[in-house]
């Protein structure tokens, strides 16, 4: 467990400065760690066999991650429909695929 709780920095293999322009890095963390909270506390539920909280269903978590892909790809104005979530996880899988292939295409992580 004392290796989990090792914070030290990624090591230079996993490095690289970059300038970017777009929504703070910040923000995309904070949607990320929620989605890693939520999803940690409806495991926490299933193992224990017990009812996941309400806010950790699987769309909250999806809405919450793919707010942060799209952020990091600088398309952030896809998540404003507030029905997004719902409407992609409607998609069928090879849809959904082409869709995420698309925004990894069309977007930028550094905002160029």
């Amino acid at each position: 467990m004392d290796d989990i709780l090792d914070l030290s920095s990624n090591g230079p293999a996993y490095e690289k400065e970059q300038v970017r322009l777009g929504p703070p890095l910040e923000y995309v963390a904070e949607k990320l760690q929620t989605a890693l909270l939520l999803l940690h506390g409806h495991c926490e539920a299933e193992r224990k066999r017990e009812q996941p909280p309400a806010s950790s269903t699987p769309e909250a978590i999806f809405r919450y991650q793919m707010t942060a892909f799209l952020a990091l790809k600088n398309m952030l104005h896809l998540a404003g429909d507030p029905d997004f979530a719902s409407r992609l996880l409607e998609m069928p899988g090879e849809d959904f695929e082409t869709w995420v292939e698309n925004v990894s295409t069309e977007g930028s992580v550094t905002g160029k």
